[in-house]
């Protein structure tokens, strides 16, 4: 017999009634809107890759613009840091001869560039030499080597070899209308134009590339010297030691008799 203090037990249907009022409850406060919001949610898009291979066309571009600075005048502008300075190259190239004829900027002071046989010749005064920390009155050729540190000419002829279409070349995926595409090879890179090849990376020297004007290509059509390799001075010694070695006079010709 039920007590009279005890309330009277539900019935089956009515527990039930009330369980499906709760989970009604539940679903609209908390499974609708988290359906709504993975059924209607814009998903996130994959990004595009920001390298892609070569097309025909371009892998042809970049054999022509190795070939063209192998065998073509061209002019180079860089930048490079040694431990005494930091240099501003301006350089006409003549890869068929091997020749390059243009000038060197240190701070203010300027000298001129003269690479003929591997050999890399500066003349300037005496300010453009202080600027290096070199004492010297020298105002003729003077061949630096690799004294100064870092090479003064940008190495072209091993950009040009890397500028090449192999297994790791790749092209920057850019922007429509842009007007520039970059190439990458390992560590060279390159960036083609309108007008072709416009600068190229090795390492981590940039160079400004462009066709020579006529006045530096006379000069460099005039180059070298007939007398370059005479009495020249040579840079000796190493880091903040080094000091120019004046050239030996030629010897006189011997007497006829």
């Amino acid at each position: 017999m039920r007590e009279m203090w005890q309330l009277p037990k539900k019935s089956l249907r009515s527990r039930a009634w009330h369980i499906l009022k709760l989970a009604a409850v539940l679903w609209a406060v908390v499974a609708l809107p988290l359906t709504l919001w993975l059924t209607l949610r814009t998903p996130t898009p994959t990004p595009a890759p920001t390298q892609r291979p070569l097309t025909t066309i371009e892998a042809a571009a970049v054999r022509y613009g190795s070939q063209a600075l192998l065998t073509q005048p061209v002019a180079l502008t860089s930048t490079v840091t040694s431990p005494m300075a930091q240099l501003q190259v301006e350089e006409t190239v003549d890869p068929a001869r091997g020749v390059i004829r243009g000038g060197v900027r240190s701070s203010s002071q300027t000298a001129e560039l003269l690479v003929v046989a591997d050999r890399v010749l500066l003349r300037g005064g005496s300010g453009f030499w202080a600027s290096l920390g070199v004492p010297t009155a020298e105002s003729g050729w003077v061949d630096v080597g690799d004294r100064l540190g870092a090479a003064v000419p940008f190495p072209l002829s091993q950009a040009a070899a890397a500028l090449a279409t192999g297994p790791q070349a790749l092209m920057d995926n850019t922007p429509e209308g842009s007007t520039s595409a970059n190439f990458h090879n390992g560590t060279l890179t390159a960036v083609f134009g309108d007008d072709g090849l416009t600068s190229i990376t090795r390492g981590d020297r940039t160079a400004t590339v462009s066709r020579p004007g006529g006045d530096a290509l006379a000069k460099l059509a005039a180059s070298p010297p007939p007398d370059w390799d005479k009495a020249v001075a040579t840079l000796s010694g190493s880091g903040g030691a080094l000091t120019v070695i004046p050239a030996v006079p030629a010897a006189p010709p011997a007497p006829t008799q």
